[in-house]
């Protein structure tokens, strides 16, 4: 699990994943932001790895295959002041 401000609200985030591997239904990556009340969190917003795959499918190359997700990490890698999640596989990284 990760914390950050992945949309610049200045409401934090929670973000974990669920599943390593592609074919898994529930696997992906799971935000709740807070509300801003203590210890509340909206709904979750979920992004399958079908979805992420697909996202960095568009040239033909950075597709997860048979890879498997680490870990991730959650942190502002190009200084726009907007958290990016960085999901390292046992393959190739991707910046979301």
């Amino acid at each position: 699990m990760q914390t950050g401000d992945l949309d610049n609200d200045g409401l934090g985030e929670a973000i974990f994943y669920r599943g390593r591997y592609l074919d898994d239904p529930n696997g992906g990556l799971y935000i709740y932001e807070a509300t801003g009340v203590d210890n509340q969190f909206a709904d979750p917003v979920f992004f399958p790895w079908s979805a992420i795959n697909e996202a960095f499918n568009w040239n033909g190359v950075g597709k997860m295959g048979d890879n498997r997700v680490e870990q991730f990490i959650v942190d502002d890698v190009d200084l726009d002041g907007i958290d990016e999640i960085i999901v390292p596989i046992n393959g190739p990284s991707w910046i979301v």
